[in-house]
């Protein structure tokens, strides 16, 4: 290949017209054409006597400052075991050590080294829209992806930090907020075969770690490292020198008491009233909202937030807002904006919701998903939610799921729903029953189809 044509894709590169991951190409040396061939690594030229540094290290450098130190890992490799905390900024001076970055993948080191540079790993795609909504100034900084998820990279000001796991309040992995002392891939192949890839191609944004809002069911990573005031009634009222006695005061205040009751009889009564204009409205927002959210004043925009993205995955779109709207319903006295107000950014979150999703499914997952029909659509959501709700330990992941529910959760009569669920198994072979349920007859509980899940993500 020529200079003038190495330099022009090199510059490609840099200006982010060509793709961040190694490719195959036909081209050989000689500009003729031989399957199985590779490009070798493109290079920003410069004048002579200074170094030549691969493309990708200059694109990286532009994006993320050159205060950054890069580490080479082999292609397809997260890690390998080799020393690599002891290197300092210096070596990205040395043209031998840049010019093998650009043959494998390449990591970042993060934290103090590399100026602050941190990520939050969010290792659950269902998670990663809520999470960003809560925090909009990192919904525009960088974001990259291997094979789901992703990392949130952003500088971190003020106090460094280690590197930290992120759990939700029931204990499960969330996370995890990666500074010093670790690494992370950003270029080149994830270990699966898929190739990472930038989602928003921007500077990673400067964000106090006490800026960063997170969901009610996770906690806090830093909450332990706040400097926490003991507030013992004991030692406000009570010193070495004297202590002062306080009457006995009646722990139940009747006025109190009875203003609560009233509360209690008119939550029960706006319920059953509900009930009677919606029953199976009722029945699926007892189950996938009651449970999972709390109303509070002032919270009704963070509700939707929050619940948006959980709700859009487990039934239709057109009852995704009847639920949303049923909590603003029952919950009416605690907020000041119009039902009007609440049903508009409902609407809105949701098309945020429905576009994040669809870039969340992997290529093929996509494809599929875009020739289906609407109703198809709201099927193959719900089925592949219910089929990864929890990451299986072997084997395809599985789910139940009768007709009747999944007809409740489309709006659809069972009929409709058996014939989505045959083409899904027999036409589509999207999934297989594997332990066909029972019908509900006197004396026995009615049983649930299982169904096995045969695309995997």
């Amino acid at each position: 290949m020529k200079e003038a044509s190495t330099v022009k894709g090199a510059l490609a590169l840099v200006s982010g017209s060509m793709p961040l991951s190694p490719q195959k190409t036909r081209a050989t040396a000689e500009g003729g054409s031989k399957k199985g061939h590779f490009y070798k690594p493109l290079l920003t030229q410069k004048k002579a006597g200074q170094q030549i540094t691969p493309a990708i290290v200059a694109k990286l450098q532009a994006l993320i400052g050159y205060n950054v130190l890069l580490l080479h890992w082999p292609l397809g490799s997260k890690a390998a075991p080799k020393r690599w905390k002891h290197l300092r900024l210096d070596v990205m001076s040395e043209s031998s050590y840049l010019a093998k970055l650009g043959t494998g993948n390449i990591g970042v080191v993060q934290g103090d080294v590399s100026n602050g540079l941190c990520s939050i790993d969010l290792d659950v795609d269902d998670e990663v829209e809520g999470f960003l909504a809560l925090n909009p100034k990192l919904a525009t900084s960088l974001r990259t992806k291997g094979e789901r998820g992703c990392n949130v990279w952003f500088r971190a000001t003020g106090e460094s930090h280690r590197t930290m796991k992120i759990k939700t309040s029931e204990g499960a992995y969330w996370g995890e907020f990666r500074a010093n002392g670790s690494q992370t891939i950003i270029y080149g192949r994830h270990p699966s075969g898929c190739d990472y890839r930038f989602l928003v191609e921007a500077p990673p944004a400067e964000i106090s770690l006490s800026e960063i809002v997170w969901p009610q069911h996770v906690i806090d990573p830093f909450s332990k490292l706040k400097t926490t005031h003991n507030t013992n009634p004991s030692s406000v009222f009570c010193t070495p020198v004297f202590c002062v006695s306080v009457s006995s005061v009646s722990l139940c205040d009747i006025t109190k008491g009875q203003e609560v009751l009233a509360n209690i009889e008119a939550a029960n009564q706006r319920r059953e009233a509900l009930k009677r204009l919606f029953p199976e409205l009722a029945e699926l927002y007892e189950k996938f909202i009651e449970p999972k959210f709390q109303a509070a004043a002032g919270h009704r925009n963070g509700f939707i937030v929050e619940a948006a993205p959980v709700i859009y995955r487990v039934v239709c779109v057109s009852l995704a807002l009847q639920l949303l709207d049923f909590f603003y319903q029952m919950h009416r006295h605690l907020f000041k904006d119009t039902k009007e107000d609440h049903r508009y950014e409902c609407k809105k979150m949701l098309e945020s919701v429905a576009a994040s999703y669809r870039e969340s499914l992997s290529a093929i997952e996509r494809k599929i998903y875009d020739v289906l029909a609407g109703v198809e659509q709201d099927a193959f959501r719900i089925l592949r939610d219910l089929a990864f709700w929890s990451e299986p330990k072997r084997g395809s992941p599985e789910f139940f799921m009768s007709c009747k529910q999944l007809g409740d959760r489309l709006q659809i009569d069972r009929q409709s729903a058996w014939r989505i669920i045959r083409r899904f198994e027999d036409d589509y072979r999207l999934i297989k029953c594997i332990a066909k349920g029972r019908q509900w007859v006197t004396g026995e509980k009615p049983q649930a189809s299982t169904y096995r899940w045969l695309l995997n993500h």
